[in-house]
């Protein structure tokens, strides 16, 4: 009986050919008709990456998307999870595009979200939806100063999607930090969530409006000295509390807020 040998593999056709498919960028077409087809923007995908634990910004994905990139094993099956294809990975991704319009393949697309929300189909009772389920914050455009103050209520503000899963409970919305003086626990360009409130205890962090800028700072109410009393009672006699707005950064000052100038508490921010 004769012995079989496996093809040459230095002659055989390749199962995969990695330069073609470079040059005519197939992961990052697919990858923008997949995002597209699930209705989600660049940073909702971004942030979806985020709650799955890759850190990776809008220019990353714009370079996947354009074929100067490519994400790593991890990200990809994070991607293939987030956009509705962790079962059909490498038939969607890496295979000859399908012989549908876009037209047909939206259709395609529209049929099989049918089934599986039917139930009637699924593999599995548990499986999860082929989506990150998204929710809707308000981001205000001015940063809450950790450091200088810049005014907050101008009422520029974006409305922004993200994993519903990375918003705190009672979040009413974000606000971008700007400044060191917070760091190392807040820092700069990171959003923090805020529940909208008129009241806080010591020792919280808060966002405030003080003489016509917005803080970030964390809230320390107190008494005055006997010697500061005078300029923080009003004329019927009521003594108002000496409040410092506290950097958590010791190189930085605190704020300290004089009772003559408008003072509002924002809200609290949420960890």
């Amino acid at each position: 009986m004769s012995k079989a040998f496996p093809p040459d593999i230095r002659t055989a056709a390749p199962p995969y050919d990695i330069s073609a498919r470079r040059a005519r960028n197939t992961l990052g077409r697919r990858l923008r008709e997949a995002r597209r087809a699930c209705r989600m923007t660049q940073m909702d995908v971004v942030c979806a990456l985020s709650a799955c634990g890759s850190e990776v910004g809008i220019a990353a994905l714009s370079k996947w998307e354009n074929g100067q990139a490519v994400p790593n094993a991890h990200q990809f099956l994070a991607l293939c999870a987030i956009l509705g294809h962790a079962e059909d990975a490498f038939s969607y991704f890496a295979a000859a595009p399908a012989p549908l319009s876009a037209q047909g393949m939206r259709k395609l697309r529209d049929y099989m979200d049918d089934l599986i929300a039917s139930g009637r189909y699924a593999p599995d009772a548990q499986r999860e939806p082929p989506c990150a389920v998204m929710t809707e914050v308000r981001v205000y455009d001015e940063p809450a100063a950790a450091g200088p103050g810049c005014f907050l209520d101008s009422g520029a503000y974006e409305t922004l999607s993200f994993p519903a899963s990375s918003i705190p409970e009672g979040t009413d919305f974000g606000v971008r930090v700007s400044g060191v003086s917070m760091e190392p626990d807040y820092v700069s360009g990171q959003i923090v969530w805020v529940e909208q409130c008129s009241e806080l205890s010591e020792g919280e962090v808060g966002v405030f409006v003080y003489d016509g800028n917005a803080y970030l700072k964390r809230y320390q109410p107190g008494m005055p000295a006997e010697d500061e009393r005078e300029a923080y009672t009003d004329s019927e006699g009521f003594v108002y509390p000496k409040i410092t707005l506290a950097s958590i950064n010791p190189a930085c000052a605190d704020v300290q807020v004089r009772p003559d100038l408008e003072f509002r508490i924002i809200g609290r921010v949420l960890s």
